[in-house]
Order: structure tokens, then C-alpha cells, then sequence
């Protein structure tokens, strides 16, 4: 493997992690703001429970529907299924039916996450998990690496528009200031109900 290539795949680990180191933080971080939300909000007068649920089913109608996959073929999804299929001829489950049962788990494991890595289009996963096995891939060409900076460059998007919410920053706070900062995130929700309404 090329330095370049083994820097840009080091590069794309890295930001894989970090999107899901962040992911589950982000979870947790989410579900005691809700918690901090959901106790402030019952608490409330009815009008102003009445208000935040319609800016809350306003907000979730607006969103746009999830889109379906696109049909339309993309250049790297050739060269991922043929290299899916090159991984395949040497972790079939079928292939090691006979073998000893540490090889066949070994194998089979091997097999689903390079299906898993098929199916997501990660060609640089599938590509890793060839070199794994010693299989003779070309390097990447410049279109599969210029698609995988575009992957990491998603994944840095996804890791900054967490550190963004309201429920990332409201956790990092001390007691009073969460306490101060939820009295605040309120009234922005109740001004912004305004602003719809004028």
C-alpha cells in the first residue's frame, strides 16, 4: 500500500471513529436534555404546553420526508461490487462448510462485514478488508480516493452539527448555568412561535 493511500485510509479510520464515538455521546447528551426539557415542560401553565407542542408538530412536519435511495448508478458502485465479489470468493461461509469451526466463525465474520461494508458503498472498508486477506487489489484510483475524502468530509459535517445542539452545550454546563441556559432555550422556543404566528 502506498503512503498516500495508507495516510488517506489512517485519515478515514479516524473520522469513522470519531463519528461514532460522537454519535453515542450525542445520544446521551440528547436523551438528559429531553429528560430536562420534558421536567421544565411539566411544570408549565397549559397555554404554554399547548404552544410548544404545536411549534414541536410544526417542526416535525417540516422536516423533508428520508429519501429513497437513488437509482442512479454512481461510478464506485461497479468497482465496490466487484471488489465485494473478489472478498466473497474467500469468506463464503459455504467455502469453509467442512472446515474446522474457529475458521468457518473466522471466515463468516469476515464475510458479514464486508457485506455490511458492500452494502453502505464503503468501498475503502472493502478494500482494507481485501488487504486483510492478501488479496491483490489495485491501489485506488484518483475517483475512489476523491469519493472517500467526500466520505470524510460527510463524517466531519455530521461530528460538527452535533456539537451544535442546544443538547451537546446544555451537558457540558454546571447545575445553575443548565438551569439558566434551559429558561433561555425556552423563551427562544416561545419567540420563535411568535415570529411563525406574526
Amino acid at each position: 500500500m502506498q503512503s498516500s493511500v495508507k495516510k488517506l485510509w489512517l485519515k478515514y479510520e479516524y473520522h469513522t471513529l470519531e463519528l461514532e464515538e460522537t454519535q453515542l455521546e450525542f445520544k446521551k447528551r440528547k436523551a438528559e436534555f429531553e429528560f430536562a426539557f420534558r421536567k421544565k415542560y411539566d411544570k408549565l401553565p397549559v397555554a404554554q404546553k399547548t404552544t410548544i407542542d404545536c411549534l414541536l408538530s410544526e417542526q416535525e412536519s417540516a422536516k423533508p420526508p428520508p429519501q429513497p435511495p437513488s437509482s442512479a448508478k454512481r461510478p464506485e458502485d461497479d468497482s465496490t461490487h466487484g471488489l465485494f465479489k473478489e472478498v466473497a470468493k474467500h469468506t463464503h461461509p459455504d467455502k469453509y462448510a467442512t472446515r474446522d469451526e474457529e475458521t468457518r466463525l473466522e471466515k463468516a465474520a469476515t464475510f458479514k462485514r464486508a457485506k455490511a461494508l458492500a452494502d453502505k458503498g464503503d468501498w475503502f472498508g472493502l478494500y482494507k478488508v481485501a488487504q486483510e486477506l492478501g488479496i491483490d487489489v489495485p491501489e485506488p484510483t484518483e475517483e475512489e480516493c476523491e469519493s472517500v475524502e467526500k466520505s470524510i468530509r460527510q463524517m466531519q459535517e455530521k461530528v460538527q452539527e452535533m456539537l451544535k445542539t442546544a443538547a451537546w452545550k446544555w451537558y457540558d454546563l454546571d447545575s445553575d448555568s443548565r438551569v439558566k441556559y434551559m429558561q433561555a432555550y425556552y423563551a427562544e422556543v416561545f419567540k420563535l412561535h411568535e415570529q411563525n404566528d406574526a
